[in-house]
This record gives C-alpha cells, structure tokens and sequence, in this order.
C-alpha cells in the first residue's frame, strides 16, 4: 500500500483533501444532539372503569389486558397499577426487537378483541410513543388571565408551531377542561316528587350532538343531524322538561344550580414562576439539527409575542438545544485542547519538524473520522466525541512507530528516502493493523449487545474503529509522504530519543536477570490493586451537567389536588428567594413531560406534583439540591419529597429499587417494613418509600341484598347514583367553537361535601317510584385500603425505592450492604425479591455486553495467532494489557473516581493501548530473535524492548497530556473516564517495558534454545 501511494502521490494528495474538506463539512452541516438516543420499549395502556375500586378494575379490567399481553412472546415485563377508576397497564418489550411498531399494532389488535369481554363503559387507550422526547418546553404565562383565554393563544402557538419543518409533535399541558354543572338538592327535587336517578334519565336525552341517521335521496346517502339543544348556559336554563305520569313542565334552572366553570377538582395544573401558565412541549422529528430547529423556535416564538396581549408572555422552562450547543462546545473545546497539547508535546519532544509531521496526522485523522460519521449517519453528540477523545489516546502510537522506524534508517541514506519508507512501513504495517483490529475489537461487544445502552453507545465501536484505521492507513501513506516532503534536502538529526530511554534501559536490564521475580512482585502489585478496587465506587452513568434540578412530591394517597398545589407553590416560594435560581415551571397532578431520555414521566394523581428548575450555572446545582432537599424535608412533613439533578443513561424511578413479589398483602407489607427499618439505617440514604403508599380511609356500603331487592334496587343502580351524586354524571353536552363542553349533573356540594349525609342520599326505586335514603337498605363504615394494587407479571409487587446523598454512597454500595438481609430472609414460597433501579439497568447492560464478549475475545484470539503463528504470545499480550488496569484501579481510589460505564470505556481503551504496545515490542523481538546473528534471546529482548522506549514513552506522555483537561476540569462524564486513562498509562507503560520482556522470556526461553542448539538462552 505505502509502495502504491507513494508513486501515486496526486493520488494521495487528492484522497487527503478530499478527507479534509468532507471532513469539514460534516463538523459544520452535521445536525448536533444531546443523546444518541435510543428505543424506549415500553407501550401504556390506560383504562378507565367509572365507579370500580381498585380491586375490580384489578379482577375485570386490569387482569384481562394483562392475559392478553402475556400472550405474546415479544413481551418481556408486564406493569399494571390498578387504581379506584382507572387501570394503567406498561408493556416493556425484549431490547433484542429493533422494530417496535408492527409489535404495537399486534397489541392493539388483541386489545381491541377483547373489548367486548370487559365490563360496560370501560375505556381503553394505548399510548406507543410514550417514549417521545419534548426537547423544547414552553410556558404561555397569563397572571391575569383565566385559562380559557390562555387556552386560546396556546392554540394560536400550537397551530404555528406545528407547520415548522422539523416539528414532531406539539403537546399542551395543564389545560382546564370547561364543563357546566347542574347541582341538585334532595330536599328540592323532593318537593316535585322527582328523584336524582330520573332526572338525570330525563336529562340525558334532551341534548343530541349525534347523528340521527340517514336517508336515501336518488343514488346518495344524507345525513340527518339533529339540532344542538344546548348552545350555552342561558339555553340550559331555560330548557323545558316535563315529568310524571301527568308530564308536568318546569324549567332546569328552577330546579337546579347551573353553573358554568372548570371541571372540579382539575386533573393537572400548570405553573410557571408561581403564576398561571400552561406548557407548550415540542418533540422534533427524528434526524433533525436540534440547534436548527432551536434557531427556528426562537425565531417563530419572537414573531409571536408581538402578537401577544400585555399580560401574556411566552417563557421557556426547558430548551435542548442551548443545552446541546453548550455540550457540543465543551467537548469539542476538549478535544481540541487535547489535541493541542498532544502535538505541542510532540513537537517538544521530538523536535520542530518531526513534531510537525507527526501531529499533522492527528487533525486529518479527526477530520477523516468526521468525513465517515457523515457517511454512516453518525451525528456528534456526547457519546461520539466521547469516542473520538478515547480513540485520540490510542491514535498517535501508528504515527510514532512509522516516523521513528523511518527517521532513524534514512541519517545514513538521505538520498533513498523513498525505498526506506516503503521498507519500514511494509515491515510494521501488519503488526500495527493487527494492533488497530484488536483495539477496535476490544469495542465490539457493545455494539453488538441487544440492550439499550449498547444502543445508546453503539457508536463508540462505529468511531473508534474509524479513527484508528484512518490512523493506520495514515501512518503508512501519508506520513511517509510528508516525511519525504520534509525532509528532502537533508537530515539534521535524527529521532530524537528522550532521556529517560538510557535509564529505562538500565530497569529492564535488571528486570530481566531475574524475571520469575519481576512478573511475581508485578503479579502481587496487580492482585493488590484488584483487592482495593472492591473499595471504589460503582456507578451506572453520572448525573447530567445540565443547569437544571428537578423536585418531586409525592403526597398521600387520595391528596386533593389543592393541597398538591399549596405544597408546589410553597417549595416555588423557596426557589424565588435563591439568587441562582432562574426560573422554574410547576407540574401539579403530573409530571413533566419526557424532557430528557432518562426522565420517567409519572402518569396523572392529584397527590404528585414536580417542579423543574433552572439555574443560571451548573456549578451551583449541587449547592441548590442539597439547600433544597433540606428545605423540603423540614417543611413538606406529609410529603415524600426527593430534589436531584437531572439523570443520564436509560430510566429508572429510583437509584435504589428493591421489588418484593408474590403471597398476600399482609405478609408482603410485614416484609417490606422491615426492609424499610434496615434500608434506613445505611448511612446516605435520604429517603425511602414504596410504589402502593400508605392505606387510605375509604367508605364502605354494605347493602343488604335481600332489602335492597324488595325495592327493585340493584347494585349498579346504587353505584351510578352515588357517581351521580359524588364525582358527577356527564348527562350531556355542548359545542363552543371547537371544543365539546360537558355538561355534568351532580349533587350540590353542601350535601356532597359532608360525610354524614352520604347514608341519607337518595336512591331512586323502580317498584315503589320513589326515591328512599341509601340507609334503608344500607350501612356504611369506614375501612382503610391500599388505594393502587401493583402487580408484576401476574404477582403483587412491592418496590421499595431509596433516594440517596450521591457524595456519601451509592446505589451500588447500598444493595450490597442490604443484600446479606434480604438473602436471609425466609421467603414463603411463592414469595421473593429483585434488585431494580440503576443497580438492575446497569447488570442488565452489563450482561448484554459480557454475552458478546466471546465473539470478540475469539476475533482478538484468531488475529494474534493467525500473525504470530503461536499460543504463547498472545496469552503474553492478553495477561500484560490486563495487568496494565491495576494503575487505573489505584488511580480511580487515589482520587476517590467513581467506576462507571465512561470509566468501563477507559479500562478498554487502555487494553486497547497496551495491546498495541504488546504486539508491536514482541513482534520485533521474534524479527530479532529469528535473526541468526543474535542468539543470546536475554540481549535480543533487551535490544528490542530499548528500541520502544521512545514510541511507548510519547504515547504515554501525550495521552496523559490529552488527558489531563478532562481530569482538571472535572467533568461528571469525563473526570473518571481521564483518571483512569492517566494512571492506568503509568502502569501499562511499565508492564510493557518490563512485565512483558520477562513474561516473553520465561515462556520462550526454551523455545529459543531449541531453534539455536548449543547457545544458552540465558
């Protein structure tokens, strides 16, 4: 190849700028993301049984769709949280499917065939995008203005956003549903000998805003519509309805309360700032440019608030893309400045030209790489210039080999520069491509693991790969090119070799006079580091650096919504009164939407409420959380209230999930509690709840059959009339503009309101035409229930969730400590427990990732033998890059780093790193060994390890120099990642150079003598 080039140097030439100039087009045009992204395999399904409590939406609704679940084999875990009402089903589906929606069709289908066989009036809703992102989050704030107004322009907002090209969808929250109430009272309707149950039959026919059918005219079919009866309040009232055997007439608002206003009690409220607002949220579509389409927002939201009245602002609660713009400038200032300081470093090591030509490989390489994303849609967020930063670590080591192995041949042939770099570039192209395979290898499981964080990382295989087979094929054509461009009118010096090459000689001199002894004390030190790693903390992924907190209240079950609001408004209070506050938006009954990928949206419950805050520096959100979860904590004594910062990686509720499953409630609740008594007493854990809550008061009618039967009274007609009278019956409806305004008969809030009236409500009889107290054919007493029954896969499931103080434990360390408990504990049968949480997605990615570490272990493996033709220098090189993670395991307890999934990235760079090293120093001892004129195999080693000081100390020094802007900086995704790489280089560099001549030695000295008889090895 470098022969082929080399006399097509136009070739050449044009190949490179066409790398470069692709290159830079792609850094400019490519379209920037925060995430990579990936598949949020879930579907929900929600169902809605008016008047059931939980326990029959769990018998009739909720065990129905389960069954109907079950029966596909694509499902991996089933979810369900039966509620009074309502039943919220998730369907997680195997991370080995990739193609989701023929899966949800299939649901759907099977739900819809069993309609029929759930109980009458339940409706069922699957929702399979719950896993779109709402980058963009906006607040139509109006403090003086009632929501219907707001309503209004968010329409107007919504309509002009979605004809934006790159607009997904728009979504808005927090609006007020209008409804017109028409409130009875007993004593009233009683005095017109009319009963709740037949007004409310009378007036659910007086309104028609459905067809009436059709009439053949000719060959068409016409519609037949009747009129709208009501048009608005006024209309209502004076709607003439007749009664009675002797059809008596009366107007509506003679005999009822009708009032026009907002359905009470709401479902969700929406704040911005403690004011009045509804949210605005906005998904782009997939492929899009988030800064492009940020620029479009902006731009269109500035249009409109000139349209705006005084008094109607539109703010921003989250925006992705300043997020993404401010992520991308971080990592590309890194890696710029890394690769400023790695050819700096090279130029004063290794002298102006030299430097030069080396450190130009590095910027082309970069821009190569940048060239091919393109070409295989890799778009730059933090997970692909996370890999081009761990790739630069390995990347300059090509260049070094070629340009010493060439500089070094041509002080004594200047005129042959030419034949020189064909020579020495044919004679390290393989061991180096051999070395580059083995790195990029070292990558493969992750991509090819069927989980979502291989699909979060999957690039890092795609880039790293890349980056270093450009970095070969580089080294082996361009660099000679330039070497002989540089250096065509004569030679100086030659490579410079550094200082300490002389006294690393001296070490492995010593080192190689007693081997056995050398690779021991390594042996002990590695082992030793191994032990004291156990002490370093695990993690899945860091949190966010995003300026941004969120704080969840999760208030009693059964907690009027009102009272949610008091709490959030409270907690908002607090935030005006901090500096570094900048602004925050209100979630009451709900959560925000899905804003980041690792966010889990909550479904809707008046005792749930989240706050997002803004802050104007990430620097001071570590302060504000730890101020505010104090503040929280002593004043929301009712309310489990969690601050923390915003996660990275896939979802998860809590960091800690322990989930007990199986038998009955009594004995699953007397486990857990006690779990919960000894979860408390780990020091760094802040709070602890579970999924069902606490049992809520709840009134329970206990009708006698047999009197209830001697009024021709059933039990559903007990249940629709105490739905009437309590929550309310939608009897109608009507149009404004647009939207369908329900029209809801309900008993006046005197008489709903007060608990001991409820036995004296009435019921209508058939028999009897009249209507009798609920006491005379019922008692009533006051019990307490769990208010949610939860289930998972078929089994009662309790999740008991721990929050934690991330600067005193982890989640990692928590469950190890609380583990010898729960493996004490004797389960009855049946009965048992899981790990969840971040500890359970990172086993579960990590496992997904050890499955396919056999496919790669096995291409390493083939590609060392194949080259080397031998078992015993691979398993050389494979013990000295495993031996050279003991420095990073020290490194990561010296700085107290935690271990990670970017710190995982690092250990496999470094054996990537140490491989290269291996590879290259024992293949040129085996040249040198076979070379018959050296027959002392302890001189061959020795001669051979010296002639890689140098390369092997500049890819070191580099690196760590590339390195040391993450470190210093203290990055939550690159700090770890850097120390590692720095500490781990330290001892790789010494395992190279000494470790792996002895382990050579040892395992070929007898081979040596067999190929050489009568010369001792030693």
């Amino acid at each position: 190849m470098t022969r082929f080039f080399l006399k097509n140097k136009f070739l050449l030439v044009t190949l490179i700028t066409i790398l470069i100039l692709g290159g830079m087009s792609y850094y400019i045009t490519t379209p920037r993301n925060e995430d990579p992204g990936f598949k949020i395999r879930t579907a929900v399904i929600t169902s809605t049984y008016s008047g059931a409590d939980s326990r029959q939406v769990d018998k009739y609704v909720t065990d129905k769709i389960k069954s109907v679940a079950e029966q596909m084999s694509e499902v991996e875990d089933i979810k369900s949280n039966s509620y009074e009402g309502k039943s919220v089903v998730y369907i997680d589906v195997y991370e080995t499917y990739k193609e989701l929606q023929p899966i949800w069709d299939k649901l759907r289908r099977k739900i819809s065939n069993i309609q029929s066989q759930l109980p009458k009036g339940v409706t069922v809703q699957v929702n399979d995008e719950f896993g779109d992102v709402f980058g963009i989050i906006l607040a139509i704030v109006g403090k003086d203005f009632d929501y219907i107004e707001i309503k209004d322009y968010a329409d107007k907002v919504k309509e002009e956003l979605l004809k934006l090209d790159d607009t997904s969808k728009v979504e808005i929250l927090g609006a007020a549903q209008e409804a017109v109430y028409l409130y009875y009272d007993n004593s009233k309707l009683a005095r017109y000998n009319l009963s709740p149950t037949e007004l409310q039959n009378i007036l659910s026919g007086t309104n028609i805003i459905a067809q009436s059918g059709k009439i053949l005219v000719g060959d068409r079919y016409i519609l037949v519509q009747s009129d709208d009866n009501y048009t608005d309040v006024e209309n209502i009232k004076n709607t003439i309805i007749t009664y009675g055997k002797k059809e008596d007439a009366l107007k509506l608002g003679d005999i009822l309360t009708i009032e026009k206003t907002y359905e009470n009690p709401p479902l969700t409220i929406t704040q911005f700032n403690g004011e009045k607002a509804l949210i605005i949220a906005l998904s782009m579509k997939d492929g899009g440019n988030i800064l492009k389409f940020g620029n479009t927002v902006k731009k269109k939201i500035n249009e409109l608030k000139s349209y705006m009245p005084v008094g109607i602002n539109i703010e921003y609660a989250a925006f992705q893309p300043d997020y993404v713009k401010y992520l991308t400038d971080k990592f590309t200032s890194s890696l710029f400045q890394s690769v400023i300081i790695v050819i700096t470093l090279i130029l004063l090591i290794l002298g102006i030209k030299t430097g030069l030509i080396v450190g130009l490989i590095i910027p082309v390489t970069i821009l190569g790489t940048f060239f091919v994303m393109g070409n295989l849609k890799i778009w730059l967020d933090k997970i692909s210039l996370s890999a081009l930063i761990i790739a630069l670590g390995i990347l300059v080591d090509n260049s070094i080999v070629i340009s010493e192995g060439i500089l070094k041949k041509i002080k004594s042939d200047i005129k042959n520069i030419e034949n020189i770099a064909i020579q020495v570039c044919e004679k390290f192209q393989t061991p180096l491509l051999i070395s580059t395979l083995t790195t990029s290898c070292a990558f493969l499981p992750i991509y090819l693991a069927n989980s979502t964080v291989s699909e979060y990382t999957s690039s890092l295989f795609k880039v790293v790969a890349c980056a270093l087979l450009i970095s070969w094929f580089l080294s082996i054509t361009f660099l000679p090119y330039l070497i002989e461009l540089f250096f065509k009118n004569g030679l100086k010096t030659s490579f410079r070799e550094i200082n300490i090459s002389k006294y690393t000689a001296r070490f492995i001199k010593k080192a190689l006079k007693n081997p056995k002894r050398t690779v021991f004390a390594a042996s002990i030190f590695v082992i030793l580091s191994f032990v004291l790693f156990s002490y370093v903390p695990k993690i899945f992924f860091p949190d966010s650096d995003r300026a941004m907190f969120e704080i969840e209240f999760n208030m009693p079950e059964g907690t009027n919504i009102e009272v949610t609001k008091k709490v959030a408004q409270q907690a908002g209070e607090y935030l005006k009164s901090l500096k570094e506050v900048k602004n925050y938006s209100s979630y009451i009954g709900t959560s925000a939407p899905r804003y980041v990928l690792s966010a889990s949206p909550e479904p809707v419950k008046s005792n749930y409420a989240m706050i997002l805050a803004n802050t104007k520096s990430y620097k001071t959100v570590d302060k504000l959380v730890e101020d505010v979860q104090n503040y929280c904590s002593q004043t929301f004594a009712d309310s489990n209230t969690i601050v923390r910062k915003v996660p990275l990686g896939p979802p998860y509720d809590a960091p800690v999930e322990i989930r007990i499953f199986g038998g009955d409630e009594n004995k699953l609740f007397e486990i857990v509690r006690d779990i919960q008594k000894k979860l408390r007493e780990i020091k760094g854990v802040i709070l602890v709840k579970d999924d069902w809550g606490a049992k809520t008061p709840k009134i329970k009618i206990n009708i006698d059959e047999q009197s209830a039967s001697r009024y021709g009274i059933t039990n559903q007609m007990i249940a629709q009339s105490l739905q009437a009278g309590l929550s309310g019956y939608t009897v109608s409806s009507y149009w404004r503009d647009t939207t369908s305004i329900p029209v809801i008969y309900r008993l006046n809030s005197l008489s709903r309101d007060n608990i001991n009236k409820i036995d004296s409500m009435g019921i209508y009889s058939p028999l009897w035409e009249n209507t009798l107290p609920l006491s005379q054919f019922a008692n009533l007493s006051l019990i307490f229930e769990y208010p949610c029954i939860i289930r998972r896969n078929g089994f009662l499931t309790v999740t008991i969730q721990g929050y934690i103080d991330k600067t005193e434990t982890t989640a990692q360390e928590v469950i190890q400590k609380i583990k010898p408990y729960l493996n004490s504990i004797d389960f009855p049968l049946g009965m048992g427990y899981e790990e969840g949480g971040s500890v359970e997605s990172s086993k579960k990615g990590n496992k997904s990732i050890a499955q396919k570490i056999p496919i790669a272990f096995s291409i390493i493996l083939l590609l060392l033998i194949g080259y080397f033709n031998s078992y015993k220098i691979p398993v050389i090189i494979l013990i000295s890059a495993l031996m050279a993670l003991s420095g990073a395991n020290i490194g990561l307890l010296i700085t107290k780093s935690d271990f990670g999934f970017m710190t995982f990235l690092a250990y496999v760079c470094l054996v990537g790193i140490a491989t290269n090293n291996a590879v290259v120093l024992l293949d040129t001892i085996e040249k040198e060994r076979k070379n018959k004129n050296n027959s002392n195999l302890r001189l061959v080693i020795q001669k051979s390890a010296r002639s890689r000081i140098t390369p092997i100390f500049l890819t070191a020094i580099t690196t760590i120099g590339g390195m040391l802007p993450l470190w210093i900086g203290r990055d939550p995704m690159f700090s770890s990642l850097a120390v590692a790489i720095i500490f781990g280089l330290a001892s790789s560099v010494c395992i190279t150079l000494l470790v792996t001549p002895c382990l050579y030695f040892i395992l070929c000295s007898k081979e040596a003598q067999k190929e050489t008889p009568g010369q001792p090895a030693q």
